[in-house]
C-alpha cells in the first residue's frame, strides 16, 4: 500500500502546490527514488554536488538540512543514479544538542516554496 501511494505521489500531476508532488512525511521513503523523482517530489535541491560515484543533493530550510546521496545502480552499466541513503542536522548550532528529527525536516523541506520561486 505505501509503495502505491508513493507511485501515486510521484505521477505527473500530483498534488500539492507549485506543481511538485505530494512530498512523504517518512523519509526512507525517499530511498530508490531517481532525480527525476525527487525534484517531482521536492523540487530542486539548492546544492547538488558530485563525488564519483554518488551525488550528493542538499534542502535547506531555516531550521534543519536534508541530505540525500544519489548512487548509480549496481551492475555493468550503472542506470540512473537513486537516493541510497539520507542525513539531516540542525541548519544551526543547538545548545541542546539533541538530534533532529527526519520526518520534522522532510516536512519542512517539502513545505518551503519551490527552489528559484519568488
Amino acid at each position: 500500500m505505501g509503495a502505491l501511494a508513493l507511485l501515486a505521489a510521484c505521477a505527473p500531476g500530483a498534488g500539492g502546490t507549485g506543481g511538485l508532488a505530494a512530498a512523504p512525511r517518512d523519509p526512507t521513503t525517499l530511498i530508490g527514488l531517481d532525480a527525476a523523482g525527487l525534484e517531482a517530489m521536492l523540487g530542486a535541491p539548492e546544492l547538488k554536488r558530485r563525488e564519483p560515484p554518488a551525488e550528493m543533493w542538499q534542502y535547506r530550510t531555516e531550521t534543519c538540512v536534508l541530505d540525500l546521496y544519489l548512487y548509480p545502480a549496481p551492475g555493468a552499466g550503472g542506470g540512473s543514479p537513486s537516493v541510497a541513503q539520507y542525513a539531516t542536522r540542525a541548519r544551526t548550532a543547538d545548545p541542546a544538542g539533541g538530534p533532529v528529527d527526519a520526518a520534522r525536516c522532510l516536512g519542512a523541506v517539502a513545505a518551503r516554496p519551490a527552489a528559484g520561486a519568488s
